[in-house]
């Protein structure tokens, strides 16, 4: 779903990138989460999201409806970590999660 150039970025801030199925799908190689809640899934799917982004904080930095604006998101997390702090001597925050449509 990213380009290798996107997906070279991602590493280098440590982002996870997650594939969320379904707990009735079947795992593959591929998976990285399960939604075990049920919850997640049907969420993204109803609201038509290919993808999110997850903060460090766990608050959503922002979710994509289609596979390319998914990439301009992935742009727009890498334009703002690479932005100035706007504050003096701010803490560096861990990475965020990414969550990307396998089977919804």
């Amino acid at each position: 779903m990213l380009s290798p150039r996107r997906l070279s970025s991602l590493r280098r801030i440590g982002a996870r990138l997650l594939h969320l199925v379904a707990q009735q799908a079947g795992a593959d190689g591929g998976v990285g989460a399960v939604d075990a809640d049920g919850f997640h899934v049907p969420h993204c799917a109803e609201d038509g999201f290919v993808g999110v982004v997850v903060r460090p904080d766990h608050h959503l930095f922002g979710t994509a409806p289609t596979r390319d604006g998914f990439a301009r998101l992935v742009d727009d997390l890498e334009g703002q970590l690479a932005a100035p702090p706007t504050a003096a001597g701010a803490a560096t925050d861990p990475a965020p999660t990414l969550i990307a449509e396998s089977a919804w």
